[in-house]
């Protein structure tokens, strides 16, 4: 697995004029053609998004860090974006815009909702957010791994699709 590294945040002016992580995995999505799993983390979870998932969910995701994978992006895209027929179900069509509002929708989400269990068995949670007039939906899964070289348990929360309504 790859891992794009992230912006330098020192600089604001150096992040304006480079690219976003979500834009550099976007476009590394576009024209990869080996199929390698990529990500990229965008930080933790936050102790009071934390407390609001907990509390509207029971489900906990304390230090869980917050990925996007390429895998996503192609899943986002493939069945939400141009070509599909979001349009014709009410829905609006994700561009690449959309999903740089990934970081937004789930930080200060309008309602937080236990989902199903994925096709990998993963619980999922929906990240509710109207931006705009439009609502966004994201779908994140919770991984938890044991990291090699600490044998710690570490969670993700997956970002699994982004899909809006008008």
């Amino acid at each position: 697995m790859s891992q794009i590294q992230p912006n330098n945040r020192r600089d604001s002016k150096a992040k304006n004029e480079k690219k976003s992580q979500i834009a550099a995995l976007i476009e590394y999505t576009r024209n990869d053609t080996t199929n390698e799993y990529n990500e990229i983390n965008f930080g933790i979870i936050p102790n009071h998004l934390a407390q609001k998932i907990n509390q509207e969910t029971g489900v906990r995701t304390n230090g869980a860090f917050k990925t996007l994978s390429n895998y996503a992006i192609d899943h986002i895209f493939k069945n939400h974006g141009a070509g599909t027929d979001q349009e014709k179900r009410g829905q609006k069509t994700i561009t690449e815009l959309d999903l740089e509002l990934i970081p937004a929708i789930l930080s200060s989400a309008d309602n937080v909702s236990k989902g199903t269990t994925n096709s990998r068995g993963k619980q999922t949670l929906l990240f509710r957010k109207k931006i705009n007039g439009v609502d966004y939906h994201l779908v994140m899964s919770i991984s938890i791994r044991k990291n090699q070289q600490t044998h710690q348990e570490e969670a993700k929360l997956v970002v699994n699709t982004l899909y809006a309504k008008k």
